[in-house]
C-alpha cells in the first residue's frame, strides 16, 4: 500500500502542533511505528508534490489482503499484551486524549479504521498516532 504524508505539522497554521515543526519529529514517528509494529512497517521511498502543490513523503506499507476492521475490545487486548494500558494521555499530539501509554510511548486513534485483522486473526497497527513519553539523556 502507498501513502503520502504532506507534513501537517510543519504547516504554521497549525498552532498546536508548535513543538512538531521539524522533520525529525516526522522521522522519530516513522521510526517508533516501525519499531513498535514492524510488521507493518514504513518505507519511505520518495517525495512528491501533492495537487496544491506541498511536498509529501511518499511511503510504502505492507498490504494486508482480506482484512476487516478490528473490534475495539480486540485492539485493547491487544494493546495490553504488548505492555499498554488505557489511560488519559499528557504528552505530544495527543495531549488529553484517551489513548494508550506503556511509560515510553503514548498511542492514539487506536480505532478500528487504524487497526486491522486480518485473515489470520492477526492485528495490524496500520495507523497510530505515537507520542515519545520517556527519551533518555
Amino acid at each position: 500500500m502507498i501513502k503520502v504524508n504532506n507534513f501537517f505539522f510543519l504547516n504554521e497554521d497549525v498552532t498546536e502542533f508548535e513543538y512538531t515543526r521539524d522533520l525529525n519529529y516526522f522521522f522519530d514517528r516513522i521510526l517508533t511505528h516501525n519499531l513498535l509494529f514492524p510488521e507493518v512497517s514504513y518505507k519511505i521511498i520518495g517525495f512528491t508534490k501533492n495537487n496544491t502543490g506541498q511536498t509529501c513523503a511518499v511511503m510504502k506499507q505492507p498490504y494486508i489482503p482480506n482484512y476487516e476492521y478490528a473490534p475495539q475490545i480486540l485492539i485493547e487486548t491487544e494493546l495490553n499484551k504488548r505492555g499498554f494500558i488505557k489511560t488519559v494521555l499528557g504528552k505530544g499530539v495527543n495531549f488529553g486524549l484517551t489513548g494508550y501509554t506503556n511509560g515510553i510511548f503514548e498511542l492514539s486513534d487506536a480505532k478500528p479504521q487504524n487497526v486491522l485483522r486480518g485473515e489470520n486473526g492477526i492485528l495490524y497497527f496500520i495507523d497510530l498516532d505515537i507520542s515519545i513519553v520517556l527519551i533518555s539523556e
